[in-house]
């Protein structure tokens, strides 16, 4: 008896203390307590040796090192090719202060600058460019990069050299200078899409198409060749016309289907894909538009390919 009063009375004083501290008695799953305990093991950051610590530091401070490092240039060679360059045109009479002062504004460039001057220089020379203008280009180029450089080339051949005598220097000059640096992607891919619209537009050139009005859309155009990769748009701009050119019931002339080309095609591919669609609803019977009415709202809607902020 004495022994359960005193059960009773333990339990009446240590329950309300363990109610009051928030306590509860619970049944606890051993296999939860397991995972507990190993995710702790698995977020705790783990031990390192004093040796791959020190080798994790030095690889960081490595690499920070690495990216603060600015490139380095052979600017003695640069020179030295230059100058050389230059006195070996014996047309280029400039006085040796002219030539080594041209020489060293070339080893700005860094690596490759020597060559990248050689080529501008050489090919418009050989075009009978004042040998001062001449200079002037090509040291602008040989402080431009290789790709730069090669779509000049590309583009001024292009325009001046082989085919389109009918593009005055100036202007041939002027379109070569743009598309090469301010164009984005692949300037042999950029280069071949100028060349090809524009020897499309050239051989429609005894309808409504001016060789001035050529000149223009290709360079407008062929700006947008980047969003095509390095395959260009050339083959998405052919495709298109092919369209235009098949379509019975409303007869476009040679101009309105490279407008319709070009306000699809500076959208980049997908708006060529939406372009594709809409058309075929449009005239499908679910919406039993004419066929000249389908075309112009698809042209409208593949131009929202590429998104916009919203506000």
């Amino acid at each position: 008896m004495v022994k359960l009063t005193l059960i009773f009375f333990l339990s009446l004083v240590l329950q309300p203390k363990l109610a009051s501290a928030g306590l509860m008695i619970q049944e606890v799953d051993p296999y939860a307590v397991l995972e507990q305990d190993k995710k702790k093991e698995d977020d705790a950051p783990k031990t390192r040796t004093r040796d791959e610590i020190s080798k994790a530091r030095l690889e960081k401070e490595k690499k920070i090192l690495e990216e603060k490092l600015p490139p380095t240039c052979d600017t003695a060679q640069e020179f030295k090719a230059t100058y050389e360059e230059l006195i070996s045109h014996q047309l280029l009479d400039f006085p040796d202060r002219d030539v080594v002062r041209i020489a060293y504004e070339v080893t700005k460039g860094c690596d490759g600058a020597a060559e990248r001057f050689h080529v501008i220089l050489n090919l418009l020379l050989n075009t009978g460019v004042d040998k001062r203008k001449a200079v002037e280009f090509a040291l602008h180029y040989a402080r431009r990069t290789d790709q730069q450089t090669s779509a000049f080339v590309l583009i001024f051949k292009g325009t001046f050299l082989e085919k389109y005598y009918d593009m005055d220097f100036k202007t041939a000059l002027a379109t070569s200078f743009k598309l090469s640096l301010e164009a984005r992607g692949n300037p042999e891919a950029l280069a071949k899409d100028f060349r090809g619209i524009l020897d499309f537009c050239v051989s429609h050139k005894g309808t409504d198409l001016p060789f001035k009005i050529c000149a223009p859309y290709a360079l407008e155009l062929a700006m947008a060749s980047y969003l095509y990769g390095d395959a260009g748009l050339m083959s998405s701009f052919q495709k298109l016309i092919d369209f235009f050119m098949q379509q019975k019931e409303q007869d476009y002339s040679i101009g309105v289907q490279l407008k319709f080309a070009g306000r699809i095609l500076r959208h980049g591919p997908k708006a060529v894909e939406n372009f594709q669609t809409q058309y075929a609803y449009g005239i499908s019977e679910s919406m039993k538009l004419t066929q000249k009415t389908s075309i112009e709202l698809a042209v409208r809607v593949a131009e929202n390919s590429q998104g916009r902020d919203l506000k």
